[in-house]
């Protein structure tokens, strides 16, 4: 399960241990797990249901009208 999560204040140091480094202030999407849930208890982060991200990359991968005619062997 992926979960959206972000800093309840924006100059947080958050550690991410999945990504390394620290939770950006917009937050990322992360898988959730008892460190996340911990983080989520002691309120240090905001939780939200994390976009569909295979949805979202499927769109990302589709080849719009203006790429194909802007090729020159097309």
């Amino acid at each position: 399960m992926r979960k959206h999560v972000a800093p309840v204040l924006a100059q947080a140091s958050i550690p991410d241990p999945e990504r390394g480094g620290f939770l950006p202030p917009e937050g990322r999407a992360v898988s959730w797990t008892p460190y996340w849930a911990g983080m989520a208890a002691r309120e240090e982060i905001t939780v939200a249901e994390a976009p569909d991200e295979p949805a979202a990359a499927a769109e990302a991968s589709l080849p719009t009208a203006d790429a194909h005619e802007a090729h020159p062997d097309a």
